[in-house]
């Protein structure tokens, strides 16, 4: 079992013993939940990472629309000796 997992399961035994059960229940559920939810967050790092890769891809953008421009003007050259 998972440390968050044997966590809650703690934490919903002693809440069950200590304060209202349905209380308690709802408590680990909540806390199951919002865990569920946190673990499909992006993390800082995959965003750095995805920065990082976006970054990447706009440079290869630029330089090929440059290089496009230069074929363009290469064809007009051509078209014109032609």
């Amino acid at each position: 079992m998972s440390s968050f997992a044997s966590a809650l399961l703690e934490l919903s035994e002693v809440a069950q013993r200590t304060v209202d059960p349905a209380l308690g229940h709802s408590l680990t559920r909540v806390l199951a939940v919002l865990h569920d939810e946190m673990r499909d967050q992006v993390t800082k790092a995959e965003l750095r990472e995805l920065q990082g890769v976006v970054a990447d891809l706009a440079a290869a953008q630029r330089r090929t629309e440059q290089r496009v421009e230069e074929l363009a003007a290469a064809q007009q050259r051509t078209e014109q000796r032609l």
